[in-house]
């Protein structure tokens, strides 16, 4: 939603969306536009965010606001490409967080020490199996 406009599940009708990704901003400048749309606004009393790059985002949207955010690492920290600037802001910004929500033990294994003492596990509680095998004509 943040990086596109647009929802591809139903939400109740007491969730407000507010949306601030922009078509019309040059790429380098979308995450600078993005920073102010959610500086601008930052309401609630607790902020909860999910995915790394949007976790950066959200942290330095918060500096200076006395909200408490928590984010929410949602894939396989080794193996989900973060390029070496992600990875310096994620040790920087990270702890800045009021908390770090892992979905299980060996993504919170991929982090310091230090901010293991800050999070918690809460597995995903949905379990999908798929059968990838072709089946033969």
């Amino acid at each position: 939603m943040l990086l596109s406009n647009r929802v591809e599940y139903n939400l109740p009708e007491r969730v407000k969306l507010t949306y601030i990704s922009t078509s019309e901003a040059l790429l380098f400048l979308k995450p600078f536009k993005w920073l102010k749309g959610l500086r601008a606004n930052f309401k609630p009393d607790v902020i909860i965010s999910f995915f790394a790059r949007i976790n950066l985002l959200v942290l330095l949207a918060s500096l200076g606001l006395k909200k408490r955010v928590f984010i929410s690492e949602r894939s396989d920290p080794k193996s989900d490409t973060r390029s070496i600037m992600i990875k310096a802001l994620t040790s920087i910004l990270y702890p800045l967080s009021n908390g770090i929500i892992f979905q299980t033990k060996y993504a919170m294994n991929c982090f310091p020490k230090k901010l293991q003492k800050k999070s918690t596990i809460i597995s995903n509680p949905i379990n999908i199996n798929f059968d990838f095998r072709q089946k033969k004509s």
